[in-house]
């Protein structure tokens, strides 16, 4: 259900997606658990992900906010560490790294995230912190509408010229032949 308000229209109803451990890593003393909004297994918690609209003249602007407890991910990240060997079979580390991967196949998507591109899925990476976690990503898409309006008003606007121009044209080659 979309609210308008003026030219901004706000999703009233924010999706909630699962927070899913992505892969686990450890290098150099470092753990790193990259996480995702799609995987397998168990979802250690949910984010939601609210979307908000720009309209403009000739792109519209979306704005995708990603929110979840950072603290809560933590714990449940921890959790899943220190059962018997589940997730890193023995490997010893003294700091834990956490890092959200938002995927997406679309490339017009801007964030301040580190940005890596693997095929066709396009990847924005963000460092989660303990406590509140949001990111924000935007998307502009240009406005159809308006494009097509463009294209269709100038070749109208071409053809009208040419007609002109040669109408012009003949007139005047038309009375010097005639004299």
């Amino acid at each position: 259900m979309l609210v308008s308000v003026g030219c901004n229209k706000t999703d009233t109803v924010p999706a909630t997606y699962g927070v899913y451990v992505k892969s686990v890593t450890v290098e150099e003393d470092v753990c790193t658990v990259r996480l995702s909004r799609s995987g397998k297994g168990e979802s250690l918690q949910d984010s939601v992900i609210a979307v908000e609209e720009v309209s403009g003249n000739f792109f519209d602007t979306y704005i995708y906010t990603v929110s979840f407890d950072g603290g809560a991910t933590f714990s449940a990240v921890n959790n899943l560490l220190t059962q018997d060997g589940t997730i890193l079979e023995g490997k010893e580390y003294s700091t834990l790294k956490i890092v959200y991967d938002y995927d997406t196949i679309y490339k017009s998507i801007k964030s301040d995230g580190v940005y890596t591109k693997s095929g066709r899925t396009h990847t924005h990476s963000f460092e989660v912190v303990e406590g509140p976690f949001q990111v924000t990503l935007t998307r502009e898409v240009p406005n159809q509408s308006v494009w097509y309006a463009v294209a269709i008003g100038g070749t109208v606007a071409l053809l009208l010229a040419v007609a002109v121009t040669l109408k012009v044209v003949r007139g005047k080659y038309g009375r010097k032949e005639e004299n």
